[in-house]
């Protein structure tokens, strides 16, 4: 499979944990789904279905259902499941320009997908991918290649979780997501709340809010109700 521009190996560095993020040099904004394979997404939007969604609302589960895909074409939405024990726990965050499938056993994982800014979105049915994959057979390539890459990115959140303390999970996963919504030059508004951050890291609210604390103090960010300000990727990066 090619490889992902979402996940959070595009700021994993290759050396030991150290307490020290790597570099934060300015990159070019995240390749995202919609760049790397215009053709397949004209089609699939064409297909689909356009479904607004204001922030916080919850895509309607029918169209979760398994085999169907969905096309963030504007804003921003997260990825949410719901453990056996009722707890809930943001799994992923995907931006414009992103497809979110919704493959694989659902009584696995259950999850729902949640708009974290006004967004619109385009839901394809099972019956409309697999009729756009029987007349455009090549569009099956792509779309595989795009699903695997959502695999390999869980694959290395999962190798964070283990190779790294709950201070630079939380530095790492503010980094990726600062540059999942870096626009123009300047501060970066994360539209997430601190328990998102928290799930996105793999550790507590507690272990979150003390980090952030840390970099308030340094400068590096500012925090408010729903959104994380990031000012300072350099100073993130840095802290050890």
């Amino acid at each position: 499979m090619g490889s992902t521009s979402h996940g959070l190996r595009r700021f994993t560095d290759r050396r030991p944990a150290t307490g020290r993020v790597t570099d934060a040099r300015p990159s070019p904004p995240p390749q995202t789904d919609r760049d790397r394979y215009p053709r397949m997404w004209q089609i699939l939007s064409a297909a689909g279905r356009r479904r607004p969604l204001t922030g916080g609302a919850t895509l309607p589960s029918p169209d979760q259902r398994t085999g169907a895909i969905t096309l963030v074409v504007e804003g921003a939405v997260k990825e949410v499941g719901l453990a056996e024990n009722g707890t809930t726990a943001t799994l992923t965050v995907r931006p414009a320009g992103s497809i979110v499938s919704h493959f694989g056993d659902p009584t696995a994982v259950r999850r729902s997908v949640v708009a974290v800014l006004p967004s619109l979105l385009v839901t394809v049915s099972t019956s409309q991918v697999s009729a756009v994959v029987r007349d455009h057979s090549w569009l099956a390539a792509p779309l595989l290649d795009s699903i695997g890459c959502q695999t390999a990115e869980a694959d290395h959140r999962l190798l964070d979780h283990l190779a790294y303390d709950a201070p630079e999970r939380v530095r790492r996963s503010l980094l990726h997501l600062a540059h999942l919504f870096r626009g123009a030059p300047g501060s970066t508004v994360v539209p997430l709340a601190q328990q998102d951050l928290a799930d996105l890291a793999g550790v507590s609210r507690e272990a979150t809010a003390r980090e952030l604390r840390r970099l308030r103090e340094s400068g590096a960010v500012r925090t408010g109700r729903s959104r994380i300000v990031v000012l300072r990727t350099d100073l993130i990066a840095s802290e050890a």
